[in-house]
């Protein structure tokens, strides 16, 4: 099997991943016609997997299936059961497929939701040009948190409190929504599934849309 071209310009940017776990082919066949199939044939070569040492993470999205809950129930739009986690960062940033809207980014740490599919009335494509979506930070900086004077953490969170294993993120204690300033000192490695939920839980999340370059509220999700 050989990855799209797309697929492989991100692995010369990436560089190669590390895989964790992989899943039966069975299981990837039912994900047909729910994920860009580019997407599933990248699972099947590389598995559930991380890049970047640890700062984006590509896990199985059914572990994750219980965060989805938690974002999304009782949203008048958005059916939770169709939105599928993707990837996530090492300090909370999501990207999720959904089978309504496409593309869903989720700032747990900031509070904040993009749905284009929804805000821009965002037109269908040939959904395979969709599949690399979880790849669009920067190599260098991006997939990362900055303290309140501007300086990225995750390579100092490593340094301080090891890497992060499987399943695993870097979380602020206090959360900002609770007061934190999101210094190292305040870092702890925790369960990532168990943490998401609590960040989802501790505020409502907002959508919002971009106005040249700025982001404005659109609605609360759960609405």
């Amino acid at each position: 099997m050989e990855l799209n071209e797309d697929f492989q310009d991100v692995l010369e940017d990436f560089g190669e991943p590390t895989t964790y776990d992989k899943s039966q082919s069975g299981e990837l066949d039912a994900w047909s016609g729910h994920i860009p199939e580019p997407l599933i044939d990248f699972w099947r070569i590389y598995g559930w997997s991380s890049f970047l040492k640890g700062r984006l993470w590509l896990p199985d999205p059914h572990d994750f299936d219980p965060l989805m809950e938690v974002i999304f129930e009782g949203d008048s739009e958005i059916d939770h059961k169709k939105c599928h986690l993707v990837s996530y960062s090492a300090f909370g940033s999501l990207s999720i497929w959904s089978e309504q809207f496409r593309i869903i980014r989720v700032s747990l740490v900031q509070g904040w939701v993009g749905i284009a599919g929804i805000t821009d009335n965002d037109p269908v494509y040939d959904i395979g040009r969709y599949a690399t979506f979880p790849f669009s930070g920067d190599v260098k900086t991006g997939y990362n948190a900055a303290d309140e004077n501007g300086k990225l953490l995750f390579n100092r969170a490593v340094k301080k409190y090891g890497s992060l294993e499987p399943g695993e993120c870097f979380g602020f204690f206090p959360a900002h929504v609770l007061g934190g300033g999101g210094n190292l000192d305040e870092i702890q490695r925790i369960k990532a599934l168990e943490h998401f939920i609590l960040l989802a839980e501790l505020q409502p999340l907002t959508l919002m849309k971009w106005e040249d370059t700025t982001m404005v509220p659109v609605r609360q999700i759960g609405a």
